[in-house]
């Protein structure tokens, strides 16, 4: 084992030698290239989990609800794997995102093609010496919705389906075993009612493909209540 040394003291050293691990990690790590790429390697496992904040109908007229929150993404890359003992027991790191490699998830079926899943506010990620990655940026979902009147208000039913452009099976899944969740504990809309959610894996084949493309369908129950 190498140890990185620095003949500075106190949290200027600190500094440099967690400056120095960010740098060692980020050259050894292609942007380009998926964890396990090697043949035989097993895939990327990728746990999501959901985070909704806000709901509200965009267009009425073209039937679309936005969804705002956060995603909440855990998998492991051996390439960012260090000793901490070499470095003065630094055992995590805040690394940009855009600096390495991340799962390419986006919407299928989202009205606008051009709105982009993950926001450019939360670009840093925590790294673990273990080679863990945990990142949670905010997103925006953009998604159609059938709509019923009920007794109580207006319920608003939405599907949404997330998954990788052009990974498979073989280079990158969600396990069901991580339990993927959606959480709305920090829901405090007002205006609209989250009555159920869920999230489970699924799996798709294509007319181009014959590999199994695993995605994660995520189901919501939206009442709008009506106004005394």
């Amino acid at each position: 084992m190498i140890t990185v040394t620095c003949n500075l003291s106190g949290t200027q050293c600190r500094s440099i030698l967690t400056s120095s691990l960010v740098s060692s990690l980020i050259a050894g790590a292609d942007i380009n290239v998926r964890p396990n790429a090697d043949p035989g390697s097993p895939s990327v496992n990728v746990s999501v989990n959901v985070m909704i904040s806000g709901v509200r109908i965009q267009d009425d007229n073209e039937e679309v609800m936005r969804l705002d929150g956060y995603l909440s993404m855990k998998w492991h890359d051996s390439r960012l794997q260090w000793e901490p003992a070499a470095y003065d027991g630094i055992s995590q790191v805040r690394i940009p995102m855009d600096e390495i490699w991340t799962p390419d998830l986006t919407v299928y079926h989202s009205p606008d093609s051009q709105q982009k899943l993950f926001s450019e506010e939360h670009t840093i990620g925590v790294v673990y010496s273990n080679g863990d990655l945990l990142w949670v940026p905010k997103v925006t979902i953009f998604t159609y919705y059938n709509e019923t009147k009920t007794n109580n208000g207006t319920l608003y039913q939405a599907k949404i389906l997330i998954g990788s452009w052009v990974y498979d099976a073989n280079a990158l899944d969600y396990p069901q075993e991580t339990h993927p969740t959606v959480d709305h504990t920090d829901y405090h809309g007002q205006n609209f009612i989250i009555q159920n959610s869920s999230i489970t894996r699924q799996s798709a084949t294509y007319p181009c493909c014959e590999e199994q493309y695993p995605r994660l369908e995520i189901t919501l129950e939206v009442l709008k209540t009506k106004k005394d």
